[in-house]
């Protein structure tokens, strides 16, 4: 282990224990839900969170994701449990031999240095199968949420007799999936940061065993709701072991002579390495530190682990974004938070075993059909057909092939489909077009001693994304990049969000990259990963809105522009501390305009964003105003200050006070890398301008402001408000900086 680990670890410490704490909050239920769902022992789902954290921390090649089992897998372990039973009663323990070899698999492809390849999968294919297996965890998970026993039949069938489970509900069980439901629909909603703080599954946890206590779940009876008689009972409570040693449970390898067993091993190995991939790639975008996961060295670690978790009855682990989300937003730095979510894990049912076995399987299959709908809730859907139609073709194909077939069908079938839908796109003949993707022409020029242009020709796509890729990562950190998409016939949606991600990453880092080319292709969104063919682009106007058209007016009679068009490329945000861990995904309706006699130029716009990533994620829309300074400032983040940001920050010190200004050291938490600068920047006049004035989120990044205040979008006198605030602010910085100046020269 390196210097710099042992220093960052003395550093944040503090910092990644608070973290590990509140993800062990989501862990446990989280894991107990899976395994729940997948018709295992609850056991299994925790040794894999356990084991994920103590063990996978040691090896691995993500700096802050939180490592634990997988959702994705749980439909994988139902099919395998099914295809494996020989009604022996030891079913389980010869998915646990699958798992075993599956995580063996892992080790040797991080070993030959295969991670490259998780690349040649579509991504629309994969959020397809993705949102497939949402809708399997939700619907196979209904029985149990209305206190039925869970249905092993198929999703279709399990369709076909709900009709009749809604008929045979459970009416206290339903009612408290419900309230359990709403609880985890409303948690992100409330502005509150305590209750933010604690994460919604623990919240579940809260309401719903007072509950069970207070009904007397522990003595089956019966109880009259309403006219409605409800039968309750320990058969609606989760059951685990009484003693640790007992959750151990060893593998069977006796049916490795079987085809259909290493059937679910390859299933295994593809679905978990598929979704460990596209996780590292969620959490690296979340990473406030840019850091980027080493995706050979991740194989190894999870593989490694996978195969100790299988040996003692462990679900297989991934890298979780749930968790890593959690982790990331609760201001973890290094890896140590994974460790420590694992150990408080073990110390929870060690300690409150007794308190566990008072969860409901209502609210674990609240849990799960929460989760299932984050994978295919519409919003899936939607940014899906913003990207194009073509693209929700193929989610849409992707998605319908997995339900029908199963998931190597369904990602097998996928691929082939969007390969056709390129072929047709294309325009060109079948063998014109393989061969266009299997010769797929990529020059480098170098022009000077600091410019290198990559220009290429022929199909872009999925297929050849690793050519894309070495030909990138070629060229010298030095350089400024031209990349000529000019002449190339059709580049894909995978292509393009690679390219994107390489020009945010030149941008963080200060470097030059320009895209040339792509206003001569056609697509039929107006999204920067749509896909693009050589024509020329249709643009179409759109009709404004009333807001739109009061906002056209406000510019108008203050002589600035606007442009209500969405804007893609915001990864300039990214420079502000509060946008490191939420990616924009867009913003629209944008206000240009300048302060002349401050010599500022600003922008306000509406700006999309989320907090977490792919089935952790839930989205933010707010308000903003831009402005780019003539002069530099300390970075730093200044918001309302509430009563947990005391408590956290007696623990981890960011909070900087001013001793003489104790009113505004507690209507405001100030936070930034360098306090010193920060405590000379803020004067006693500019101070007194923040305790008598309104209370906006403010950041800066050295000389740009950006200045927010609802976690909603601003009304027309909002943003007026906001724009008059921000100059007001402006002005009084500059006679703050004047005033310092001054004293300098005397």
């Amino acid at each position: 282990m390196s210097q710099k680990r042992y220093t960052n670890i003395r550093e944040h410490w503090k910092n990644d224990l608070i973290a590990g704490l509140s993800v062990s909050l989501v862990a446990l239920p989280l894991s107990m839900g899976i395994a729940l769902a997948s018709g295992v022992p609850l056991t299994a789902g925790i040794i894999a969170s356990v084991v994920g954290g103590i063990v996978t921390t040691l090896y691995r090649g993500s700096h802050i994701g939180i490592n634990g089992p997988a959702a994705g897998l749980i439909v994988v372990t139902v099919a395998s449990m099914h295809q494996l039973d020989d009604g022996s009663g030891r079913v389980f323990q010869y998915v646990l031999a699958a798992y075993f070899f599956s995580g063996l698999i892992q080790v040797i492809l991080g070993a030959i240095r295969a991670g490259k390849y998780a690349d040649l999968f579509p991504s629309t294919v994969i959020h397809g199968m993705l949102a497939a297996i949402g809708l399997i965890i939700m619907i196979k998970q209904i029985n149990v949420a209305l206190g039925l026993e869970a249905t092993t039949a198929n999703t279709i069938n399990t369709i076909r007799s709900l009709p009749q489970s809604f008929m045979n509900a459970n009416i206290i069980v339903t009612l408290l999936s419900l309230i359990c439901l709403i609880i985890l629909v409303n948690h992100h909603k409330i502005k509150n940061k305590f209750v933010h703080f604690i994460p919604s599954g623990m919240w579940v946890l809260l309401f719903s065993i007072p509950v069970i206590y207070l009904l007397d779940f522990d003595v089956a009876r019966e109880i009259n709701v309403m006219g409605l008689s409800a039968s309750v009972g320990p058969q609606h409570l989760i059951q685990l072991p009484d003693a640790l040693a007992k959750m151990i449970i060893f593998p069977d390898f006796s049916q490795i002579h079987r085809p259909v067993f290493w059937m679910i091993v390859l299933t295994v190995t593809l679905v978990s390495s598929i979704e460990n991939v596209l996780s590292c790639k969620a959490v690296d975008k979340l990473d406030p530190f840019n850091r980027k996961t080493n995706y050979n060295k991740d194989f190894i670690g999870v593989g490694g682990s996978a195969m100790i978790a299988a040996l003692i009855g462990g679900l297989p682990i991934i890298t979780a974004i749930v968790r890593s989300s959690v982790n990331i937003n609760h201001g973890a730095v290094g890896r140590l938070s994974n460790f420590t979510h694992g150990l408080f894990i073990l110390l929870f049912v060690w300690l409150f075993s007794p308190v566990i076995q008072d969860v409901p399987l209502a609210a674990l299959a609240a849990i799960l059909i929460y989760t299932g709908y984050k994978l295919a809730s519409p919003k899936v859907f939607r940014e899906n057909y913003q990207k194009g139609w073509e693209q929700f073709l193929v989610f849409v194909f992707s998605l319908t092939a997995t339900l029908s077939f199963g998931l190597l069908w369904g990602i097998f079938l996928g691929m082939v489909f969007t390969l056709f839908i390129q072929w047709v796109q294309s325009g060109l003949s079948p063998i014109l077009f393989w061969r266009n993707t299997r010769q797929l022409s990529i020059k480098t020029i170098r022009e000077g001693k600091r410019k290198t242009v990559i220009k290429i020709r022929g199909i872009a796509n999925f297929l050849n994304i690793i050519s894309v890729k070495n030909a990138l990562g070629k060229v010298d950190k030095e350089d400024y990049m031209i990349l000529d998409l000019g002449y190339t016939r059709l580049i894909d949606n995978t292509t393009l969000e690679y390219i994107h991600e390489i020009e945010e990453k030149y941008f963080l880092e200060g470097r030059e990259f320009e895209i040339m080319g792509l206003d001569t292709h056609q697509s039929s969104s107006s999204n920067p990963n749509a896909l693009h063919i050589l024509r020329p682009p249709k643009r179409k106007m759109a009709k404004l809105t009333k807001r739109q058209i009061a906002f056209k007016e406000i510019a108008d009679n203050n002589g600035w522009s606007f442009n209500p068009e969405i804007n893609w490329e915001n990864y300039q945000l990214k420079k502000f501390p509060f946008f490191k861990t939420r990616p924009v995904e867009y913003r629209k309706n944008s206000i240009v305009g300048n302060y002349p006699e401050l010599e500022v130029s600003w922008e306000f716009f509406d700006l999309t964003f989320d907090e977490g990533a792919l089935l952790a994620r839930e989205v933010y829309h707010t308000s903003a105003q831009l402005l780019r300074l003539p002069f530099e400032m300390p970075v730093f983040s200044l918001e309302k200050e509430e009563f947990l940001d005391r408590v956290v920050q007696m623990a981890t010190l960011e909070d900087i006070d001013f001793d003489h200004e104790k009113d505004f050291s507690k209507r405001y938490l100030l936070k930034g890398p360098d306090p010193k600068a920060i405590r000379r920047f803020f004067s006693e006049d500019l101070i007194d301008f923040f305790k008598k004035g309104d209370i906006y989120h403010l950041e800066s990044s050295g000389n740009e402001l950006i200045v927010f205040r609802h976690l909603r979008r601003a009304t027309t006198n909002e943003a007026q408000k906001m724009i008059r605030f921000s100059k007001y602010l402006v002005a009084r910085l500059y006679r703050s900086l004047n005033d310092k100046n001054e004293l300098k020269a005397m």
